[in-house]
């Protein structure tokens, strides 16, 4: 049986069902262009054929997603879907998978509720929310599919610079997951900012291996939302800074910023699996 996390106003939440939800949480995207993302993945459960969570081609074989897409799952519980910009794509490549990599320091969710500015929050450690898939097979490269540019530690992101996220995740608030692959541009915040924002919710909750963005035009409901989890957070040079994880409601981003294990910071733990079965 699967773990499942969800953000609901400023508590987070940790369920177990038979059956997969998806969980980690984009609103008020756009739809893609059909291959403009060829590095997109998604996660479904193989049992009940559910989309669980976005993912990335990093590999040959390897895929890059959140720790908590997988937690509670073994290898058998999941396939892998590439090369499909519609979700429901009958036609679109499912792989299985032979092993997974969760980092080391990755914490599932079992922390007690403490009451803090007269909320109740989870007392939880998110930190390390990042894995890898190993994949039975191959993938197939071609024009529809190809593996992301990861950035590597050195890489320095400012504030005020624009990236792209994408993912099927919910697009309105009906709550109904986008057929479609969705994209939205955001904009990173200063981790002090967002490291300070988001103590008033949930104390450290951001460490040095977050990342966070905020939405570009705060007149709307933009930003993450359920189902987005474990998609890849691209800048326009074309490298993944981010693995996108948590989220406050859904599009209250400008808010408290939406947040991504970074990429720069899991560099040498992500290159050495690399290393090993590229």
């Amino acid at each position: 049986m699967l773990k499942f996390w969800f953000i609901f106003g400023a508590i987070i939440f940790t369920c177990i069902d038979a059956k997969p939800r998806s969980r980690g949480r984009m609103l008020h995207g756009v739809d893609a262009e059909k291959d403009e993302f060829p590095y997109m993945a998604f996660i479904k459960h193989r049992k009940y054929n559910e989309f669980i969570c976005g993912a990335s081609i990093i590999g040959k074989r390897l895929i890059l997603t959140a720790a908590h897409c997988v937690d509670g799952g073994s290898r058998k519980s999941f396939q892998v879907v590439v090369g499909t910009h519609n979700r429901q794509d009958r036609t679109a490549v499912a792989y299985k998978v032979k092993k997974i990599f969760v980092h080391g320091d990755y914490k599932s969710s079992s922390g007690d509720f403490i009451e803090n500015n007269n909320v109740f929050v989870k007392d939880e450690k998110l930190e390390s929310d990042i894995a890898i898939l190993l994949l039975k097979d191959d993938v197939i490269f071609d024009d529809k599919v190809q593996p992301i540019r990861l950035a590597p530690a050195d890489y320095k992101v400012k504030n005020g610079t624009e990236a792209v996220i994408s993912g099927w995740g919910y697009y309105s608030k009906r709550e109904k997951l986008a057929k479609t692959l969705q994209k939205l541009r955001v904009t990173m915040v200063y981790h002090d900012i967002c490291k300070r924002a988001w103590e008033k919710i949930l104390p450290s909750t951001i460490d040095e291996g977050m990342i966070c963005t905020s939405s570009i035009n705060s007149d709307y409901l933009e930003g993450i939302c359920n189902g987005d989890s474990g998609g890849p957070l691209v800048t326009d040079d074309g490298y993944q800074i981010g693995v996108a994880i948590i989220s406050y409601k859904c599009g209250y981003s400008y808010v408290l910023p939406d947040v991504y294990t970074s990429v720069m910071y899991y560099a040498h733990w992500i290159n050495r699996i690399l290393n090993k079965y590229s």
